[in-house]
């Protein structure tokens, strides 16, 4: 069967058709993981997710992702939305420069080295920067994150939910003090209204 790389799977709204662009993917990356280019690799699975980003946020298929797409898929999307080690940079972009050096090959992608040009030497450590930053976590990255950090198994339902509870726990105990300072203070303040007002009154 033809495989159209160059195929458009999106609306003039940006909308995706995305039974088809599950199919571009699901035949793309069976191409590649037979290709010369994917020896070496164990299991290309953030690749699909790079695709998957590529997709939902920049309106692009793997024919048509540039090197902006690239910088805002890899060093904003994957630090604030997918759990990731900082010490698996070097597997993510190892992955993508495999990708595109095949995508150069066997298609030409027109822009396959201005990508790979741009996923220079300091890729890996800006990335592994990124990633290891809560500050650019999102937050279903960052109560992922926690959960995990704390002990729990997050790939099942079980670990997510008991996480959650202990999580929404831990917040409720810290916010009860400072609801507590609260009152307290709005006590205080009614109580300085009153006096005052009973001055005011004997003045009178």
């Amino acid at each position: 069967m033809h495989f159209d790389i160059r195929a458009s799977l999106f609306n003039p709204d940006g909308e995706c058709d995305e039974q088809a662009f599950e199919a571009y993917v699901d035949t793309l990356l069976a191409q590649f993981e037979r290709s010369p280019e994917a020896q070496g690799l164990d299991d290309p699975s953030w690749l699909s997710i790079v695709l998957a980003l590529g997709r939902g946020y920049c309106a692009r298929t793997a024919w048509e992702l540039t090197p902006g797409d690239l910088d805002e898929i890899l060093f904003e999307l994957f630090p604030r939305k997918v759990s990731c080690s900082p010490s698996e940079a070097p597997v993510v972009l190892a992955e993508v420069r495999a990708f595109l050096r095949y995508l150069d090959r066997a298609y030409a992608k027109p822009d396959a080295g201005a990508c790979l040009a741009f996923l220079d030497a300091d890729s890996e450590s800006r990335l592994a920067a990124y990633l290891g930053d809560s500050s650019h976590y999102g937050l279903a990255k960052s109560f992922l994150m926690g959960g995990e950090e704390a002990g729990f198994d997050m790939t099942t339902e079980q670990g997510i939910n008991t996480w959650m509870l202990e999580h929404n726990a831990a917040l409720a105990g810290a916010e009860r003090p400072a609801r507590s300072q609260t009152k307290a203070k709005t006590k205080a303040r009614k109580r300085q209204q009153k006096a005052a007002r009973r001055k005011n009154r004997k003045r009178r």
